[in-house]
């Protein structure tokens, strides 16, 4: 069989189109030898191979629990609230200190879970009291 009946590869240029050297080496060869080194130095696993992305994953999924409860939490207070309200008039002071600690948590654990904070909520971080977290 003659060169001129060969199927073309598309990987391997037809002769006028190499260079004098010869072809160039492919990524494999080239980091064979001195970038070998650089190579293994900067190679990083993909994200479904990093330890820290299913810590994050284990940690999302704590939290999601901890949201299910607070939002339980926060139907109970809203419900005693009402309550105390219709029967007294006046609300419970304690009671809405206690909401807001409750919602800002909601609030924090929202942020985690949702990727705009990397801040683990309580019990891994104080629980806070007032205010968006600077």
């Amino acid at each position: 069989m003659s060169e001129s009946d060969r199927p073309e590869d598309p990987k391997v240029p037809p002769p006028e189109q190499v260079p004098a050297g010869g072809p160039a080496p492919t990524s494999a060869e080239a980091g064979s030898a001195s970038g070998a080194d650089a190579a293994e130095e900067s190679y990083r696993p993909p994200p479904w191979m990093r330890g820290a992305t299913w810590l994050r994953g284990l940690m999302m999924l704590l939290f999601w629990v901890l949201y299910g409860i607070a939002e339980i939490v926060v139907g109970v207070v809203v419900l005693l609230q009402f309550l105390i309200v219709l029967f007294t008039g006046e609300r419970n002071d304690r009671l809405v200190s206690f909401g807001e600690r409750v919602s800002l948590y909601i609030y924090d654990v929202l942020r985690f879970v949702t990727f705009n904070s990397d801040e683990r909520p309580f019990p891994f971080s104080d629980l806070r009291e007032r205010g968006p977290r600077e």
